[in-house]
């Protein structure tokens, strides 16, 4: 019988700041809804959205979220070396824009 070893390691700091950036893109969606409920209050539930605002919302989440992991310095040289890997050649430009907003070295 063959015994295979297998070593699982985790990242406890990146885990804990995708975890509050996370955090804060949940609280700016609920406020972001809270905010529109007491603009126009509408008949339907809290957080039951309609289909034309859901890429507002996603927007902002994924804005939020970026935005967070560049306050909590989670955006390192190799992230952006794999977004520029991934990415077909006319769209690589993102990254490097990504790269400048968040500061990363080359």
């Amino acid at each position: 019988m063959l015994w295979v070893s297998l070593r699982i390691e985790f990242d406890k700091e990146v885990i804990w700041k995708s975890a509050v950036a996370s955090i804060a893109m949940v609280i700016a969606l609920f406020a972001l809804e809270y905010l529109r409920e007491l603009i126009k209050p509408t008949s339907y539930q809290f957080l039951v959205l309609r289909l034309r605002q859901l890429p507002v919302y996603a927007v902002i989440g994924v804005v939020v979220y970026l935005c967070s992991l560049i306050v909590l310095k989670a955006v390192k040289k190799r992230d952006m070396e794999l977004l520029h890997g991934y990415l077909p050649s006319s769209l690589r430009w993102i990254a490097s824009l990504l790269g400048r907003i968040a500061r990363v070295k080359k």
